[in-house]
């Protein structure tokens, strides 16, 4: 699989959700974390969005429905929650 960072640096952590559809990347130098959404059967990833945060690391539960971020300038470790919105129709 390739990512496409559209320039955005080195990659330091890719964590996916468990059905391996929805993958999130961490880019440290430009404070973002991406999210794409991943195609098992052509093995390409799509950017969803990205989300600017200051981190160095970061950390989700299985679900990946919480996110940890490791912020080296203000010694911190910050939690956000990440609401899924399903279509059920």
């Amino acid at each position: 699989m390739k990512i496409n960072n559209e320039g955005k640096g080195e990659v330091n952590k890719i964590i996916s959700n468990k059905q391996t559809n929805i993958i999130f990347v961490g880019f440290p130098s430009a404070n973002e974390i991406g999210i794409y959404s991943y195609e098992k059967a052509t093995m390409k990833a799509q950017v969803l969005k990205y989300i600017a945060i200051d981190f160095r690391t970061f950390e989700m539960d299985e679900w990946c429905s919480m996110l940890i971020a490791i912020n080296d300038n203000s010694r911190e470790l910050q939690l956000y929650s990440i609401e899924w919105a399903f279509d059920i129709s």
